[in-house]
């Protein structure tokens, strides 16, 4: 078993190595989305959901190269889904690192989004989020 106790621990660094920054819009349509789906379906499915999500954004920090930038956004961002939602981020340096800007229901207009974009990128409240 000293193997399977070399390979959590680098599993444990390479998690804590992992930069997931959220702008404050990015913020609130998290909390959007709880209120909704904790309205619309309670507590623990909306617990649920969003913890799926935030699990997604660090799965896109360890890869963010596997998602399609989305050229039909201002700015050529990446997405990546999680249930009806959509995740778009931006790479930050060091590697390893994103900024997610907006968590939007995927049948919202990306003209709409586009032109909440300039509100993101002066947004100067980012923060990190917990793993």
């Amino acid at each position: 078993m000293r193997g399977s106790s070399t390979t959590r621990a680098c599993q444990t660094n390479a998690v804590e190595r992992l930069h997931v920054t959220l702008t404050a819009h990015a913020r609130r349509d998290l909390n959007d989305v709880w209120s909704f789906l904790c309205k619309e379906a309670g507590s623990v499915i909306a617990d649920a959901v969003v913890a799926r999500i935030v699990e997604t954004m660090y799965r896109a920090a360890e890869n963010p190269f596997a998602y399609r930038r989305r050229k039909e956004f201002l700015g050529s961002p990446r997405r990546i889904n999680v249930f009806r939602y959509a995740i778009l981020f931006d790479l930050t340096p060091p590697s390893k690192s994103i900024i997610v800007w907006r968590v939007i229901h995927g049948a919202r207009d990306a003209e709409q989004v586009d032109s909440e974009r300039d509100d993101v990128q002066n947004d100067d409240q980012s923060g990190e989020v917990a793993a």
